[in-house]
């Protein structure tokens, strides 16, 4: 087996790891997956003030970790596709060329780990599934196919240059 057949195992492996870190945050419950987002705010907070050398008083931040916390989480939703997007585009490659198909195969695909995603929530205690959460994962793995497709041309003219 050649180093190119153990690399290609290697992206399947990453993008089923990847694949199911995000199955893994939508099991937990309600509550944890709150507390997650919260304990995040919080650091990020704390470290902002760390070192800007400001005070920040436990209401303060309360206030500031209620207020931010849904930017979080739809960021991380965001970076959740982003990177399942750029995995699944590096596995396709394999098989597919560089096309406009890969693109749609790539965004498809993702579109629909998110259905099932936000259908998985649906059976867990204090969470829902919401359309607009799909959405939003579709938007992180378009940012990431972009970004996929960017570095490959990229790399396509750094070699007919070279």
């Amino acid at each position: 087996m050649s180093l190119v057949d153990y690399m290609k195992y290697l992206r399947i492996v990453l993008l089923i790891i990847w694949m199911a870190l995000i199955f893994s945050f939508s099991n937990d419950n309600g509550e944890v997956s709150s507390s997650r987002s919260d304990v995040i705010v919080k650091q990020l907070f704390t470290w902002y003030y760390n070192i800007t050398n400001k005070e920040i008083h436990s209401e303060e931040l309360e206030i500031y970790t209620k207020n931010t916390t849904l930017v979080v989480r739809k960021t991380a939703h965001i970076i959740e596709y982003l990177v399942l997007a750029f995995l699944l585009c590096s596995v396709i490659k394999d098989y597919k060329n560089l096309d406009k198909k890969f693109m749609l195969i790539a965004l498809i695909l993702c579109f629909l780990y998110a259905c099932s995603d936000e259908a998985h929530q649906l059976l867990i205690s204090g969470r829902s599934a919401k359309i607009y959460d799909v959405f939003i994962d579709t938007f992180g793995s378009f940012i990431g196919i972009m970004i996929y497709k960017f570095i490959c041309y990229r790399r396509i003219i750094n070699k007919k240059t070279n």
